[in-house]
Parts: C-alpha cells; sequence; structure tokens
C-alpha cells in the first residue's frame, strides 16, 4: 500500500487536512499526537481497511 492507491481507495473519504472522514460508512480519523485513534464502524472490504491502517500509521505524526 501508498499513499497513491490508499488515495484511489479511501477517495472522498479523505479531507483538506489529510484526516479521513465518512458519515455514511462511520468512519472518523484525526490525527491526534496525544490521542491517536479512529472510530470505525460499517461493512468495509479488507481492500479498505489496509488503506484505513496505511492512513493511521502514516499520517499520524506528520
Amino acid at each position: 500500500m501508498n499513499e497513491k492507491r490508499a488515495r484511489e481507495i479511501l477517495k472522498d473519504w479523505i479531507t483538506p487536512e489529510d484526516e479521513l472522514f465518512n458519515l455514511s460508512a462511520l468512519v472518523s480519523f484525526h490525527v491526534d499526537s496525544v490521542n491517536p485513534g479512529i472510530l470505525i464502524d460499517g461493512l468495509f472490504t479488507e481492500e479498505q481497511m489496509e488503506a484505513i491502517l496505511w492512513w493511521m500509521k502514516d499520517k499520524r505524526m506528520k
């Protein structure tokens, strides 16, 4: 997984601040070095989960 592929998978879940948000799938991840985490609830493909995990790891501390 790389950023280009993650962006292709997550598409409009990515906010202008490079955070993840999708109300219909209930995904909310914001970069926070004090309390990093993600709120997630829904039906996701393996590819979506991999992209979400990559996004969390890559974007968390940047």
